[in-house]
């Protein structure tokens, strides 16, 4: 996979992959625009921090329904044109990070059907852009962020 530059947009869903490596060696994914590795069984693997590093000009990322467990890494936070982050039907633990309010160009944000929990993470009002935004099946508390980005959304699943 390493000679696929020209690559924009790879699909590898349901695919029954069971293992993630935490590291990749040398890729060239320079045209990535959209990843999908939904529907795999990754259990008990954490998201490896590659993933966010294949390539800086990301738009999608679809990772629904692998049982990966963890935190979100912050190496997201490279990702600086990232449209679309799809993050459901997981494993994922503990609080949503305050670093995904950085990203400025985010329209659509699903985390449903995790184990978040705590506070409504504040920075996620700094997202103007934000369209659509899934949190049902966590385990948050608190009050969405009164925020002009929030004034934008057309479609917002609360959360349990």
């Amino acid at each position: 996979m390493s000679m696929l530059s020209s690559l924009s947009e790879l699909y590898l869903e349901g695919c029954e992959f069971d293992f993630m490596s935490p590291s990749l060696g040398h890729v060239n994914f320079t045209s990535l625009t959209t990843l999908s590795l939904s529907w795999n069984y990754f259990n008990d693997h954490e998201i490896p921090n590659w993933l966010f590093n294949v390539n800086t000009s990301l738009l999608h990322i679809y990772l629904i329904g692998n049982s990966l467990k963890g935190h979100i890494p912050n190496a997201i936070l490279g990702l600086h044109y990232l449209n679309s982050l799809y993050l459901s039907a997981r494993q994922l633990t503990g609080q949503i990070p305050e670093c995904l309010g950085q990203l400025k160009r985010l329209k659509f944000l699903s985390l449903m059907l995790n184990s978040f929990d705590g506070p409504f993470p504040s920075s996620l009002g700094n997202l103007s852009s934000l369209t659509t935004l899934f949190l049902s099946e966590n385990r948050l508390n608190g009050t969405l962020p009164i925020a002009y980005g929030f004034f934008r959304i057309w479609r917002l699943l609360y959360w349990k």
